[in-house]
């Protein structure tokens, strides 16, 4: 899971894009992540809390608030991914549980959407958001620099491991080795580390099947091993599992920067 702050001038194009609401014939994607053919089991889980489209609200309820001239941020966006052990039968659950973890802490009439993907490589949640607060003179206020704190970003991966835990019966992990490492990742570290991981997928592979050809009965036991518990559960960051290997986290790793800045106007 991870938080991403949408400058005002690129809201419109977040939320259209998030809803697949682009014309297909002008659009030109540079995600080639997306599957087009997938893209109509996209839903969006606030439909029926606000039926509006995303950016009709988000221009209705600035109008409701008090903005200030320096405001820079417009919609706050929370992305969060299925976890790889979840099964299949329980997405749907995880993402209602998750969206319902965010309506309850940043109100219901904040929310502008919550798209489920399930259109690219792995299956995940953008819920967009006003970031409002309260002030004793103006009233309600646009500011993400009070909505977003330090605190705000310390505890939120616990408190929404523990929410959506409670609701589905049974402990769930939203916190892997990559958050707890490098904290919060954009979007496009997010799809990098995707492609590390499907390159850390594909060494390992190529290894296996080289084992089987040669007859390496125990080199391929122990990178099965490997390749069901380091790559299949995301947990290869980290491991330095062989030279070959290792030059693909290093890649990766040298790419990681930092995007918890909160250095920026309401």
């Amino acid at each position: 899971m991870h938080l991403e702050k949408i400058q005002m001038h690129a809201v419109h194009h977040i939320l259209e894009h998030n809803a697949r609401s682009e014309s297909e014939g002008k659009i030109n994607r540079k995600n080639e992540n997306i599957n087009p053919y997938l893209t109509p089991y996209n839903y969006n889980l606030a439909a029926e809390d606000q039926p509006m489209p995303a950016y009709e609200f988000y221009k209705n309820r600035l109008k409701e608030i008090y903005v200030h001239g320096n405001a820079s941020v417009g919609i706050v966006s929370y992305v969060i991914q299925a976890p790889a052990t979840l099964p299949d039968n329980q997405y749907e659950a995880f993402f209602k549980a998750a969206y319902d973890f965010f309506v309850e802490k940043h109100g219901l009439k904040n929310v502008a959407s919550s798209w489920v993907h399930n259109d690219e490589t792995t299956k995940h949640m953008h819920f967009c958001f006003v970031p409002v607060v309260h002030d004793l003179k103006k009233g309600e206020k646009l500011c993400a620099k009070e909505v977003v704190t330090r605190s705000h970003l310390k505890q939120c991966h616990y408190e929404a491991e523990k929410y959506i835990s409670d609701k589905l019966g049974y402990n769930i992990r939203i916190m892997n080795g990559v958050t707890k490492q490098f904290g919060n990742l954009s979007v496009n570290q997010l799809k990098n580390r995707d492609k590390y991981i499907a390159s850390a997928t594909e060494f390992y592979n190529a290894y296996l099947q080289l084992c089987l050809e040669k007859e390496f009965d125990h080199q391929f036991e122990k990178m099965k091993k490997l390749l069901e518990e380091k790559v299949a559960s995301e947990r290869v960051i980290g491991n330095n599992i062989s030279h070959s290997f290792n030059k693909y986290e290093n890649n990766y790793q040298n790419n990681i920067n930092d995007t918890l800045s909160l250095d920026y106007d309401c």
